[in-house]
């Protein structure tokens, strides 16, 4: 079965997504294609305020939003953008009209791999003529694209990502097109992945590049940074690219399309409850594991994981997004 949301409100597409994964099926194997109005979508274990721009959670976006795929508008300047929280591991990823979220849907046995989906999206893609796509070592989709020698902008966190680029002339630079997160229980698997067509990049970088990073420790799974792009090719709309990857995952035989409109799925019961579970504050922030803040009274970093003394300072900390203790530490090792 694929399953094609019409949807582009977050929580009802995440939802929807849960419910299929989790029903009780004789052949849960299922496909799930669905692209979400401005969100960033955290991975279950991981800690929002190391994540996300959390002081520009109330602020609208620079740029006016891409329109839809109909050519529809993406939506009005004072457009205020939530965070969700996915039942999959995995890093932190923004969604926009721009990008297509692909979910491949398989029981267990077989054994699952984690490439087999990636490499059947890739295939797809390289059948559009979008040339240089493959499956790295970190099972991300990524794109080797034409780059010119240009200074790079954007502070030294482009720097330190895309430091190879310097020093080459016109040539080939990968870039990721599409990440991976997994959820797997002993009898099904969820792969599902971000592609990247036409999103709002310079936005998404706003929203996941958090203020506070260098000032936490924890035990949450921080995203590994990567280098991004949109899909060059000769694509002609998202359709082109579902029916495309439809075809793949039907492995040649007719597959049964399924277009599934919000307004009578989120009577669902499953839906429902899963729609009310991603607006719960207990979930979005009170998942957080333990972290402490540290606010220095030097001019020091403390870098994610270390195990050095924290720098003097007030230091905060939090266990399940709820304050426990606060120290004042006033010398180096001393509180």
């Amino acid at each position: 079965q694929l399953y094609i949301s019409t949807s582009t409100n977050p929580y009802f597409n995440l939802a929807l997504e849960h419910q299929i994964f989790t029903r009780r099926d004789d052949n849960p194997r299922a496909a799930v294609f669905y692209i979400n109005s401005p969100c960033v979508v955290i991975g279950r274990n991981q800690n929002p305020w190391v994540e996300v721009n959390v002081p520009l959670l109330h602020s609208p976006p620079l740029s006016p939003l891409p329109a839809t795929p109909t050519g529809a508008s993406g939506g009005e300047a004072n457009t205020k953008i939530p965070v969700l929280r996915r039942c999959s591991g995995g890093g932190t990823v923004f969604h926009d009209l721009g990008n297509l979220n692909w979910s491949f849907i398989v029981p267990v046995p077989p054994p699952f791999t984690r490439d087999t989906h990636a490499e059947m999206v890739v295939q797809a893609l390289l059948g559009l003529k979008c040339a240089g796509v493959r499956v790295n070592g970190r099972h991300d989709i990524i794109q080797a694209q034409i780059r010119r020698r240009t200074p790079l902008n954007g502070g030294e966190r482009n720097q330190e990502l895309l430091g190879e680029i310097q020093g080459q002339l016109e040539g080939e630079v990968e870039f990721k097109i599409s990440g991976s997160a997994y959820k797997l229980t002993r009898t099904t698997a969820l792969h599902h992945g971000t592609l990247l067509l036409s999103a709002a990049l310079d936005e998404g970088k706003r929203w996941i590049r958090s203020t506070a990073r260098e000032w936490i420790r924890g035990r949450g799974v921080g995203s590994v940074r990567s280098p991004v792009a949109n899909l060059v090719g000769e694509v002609g709309s998202v359709g082109e690219v579902v029916e495309r990857i439809g075809e793949m995952w039907g492995g040649g035989e007719s597959v049964a399309w399924c277009f599934v409109d919000e307004e009578d799925s989120a009577k669902v019961q499953e839906v429902k409850e899963g729609m009310e579970e991603l607006h719960r504050e207990e979930w979005r922030w009170g998942q957080t594991p333990r972290f402490t803040f540290a606010v220095p009274v030097v001019n020091k970093v403390v870098k994610e994981n270390a195990t050095e003394p924290l720098p003097p300072g007030i230091h905060v900390v939090a266990d399940r997004g709820v304050i426990t203790e606060v120290e004042f530490n006033c010398s180096e090792g001393g509180r």
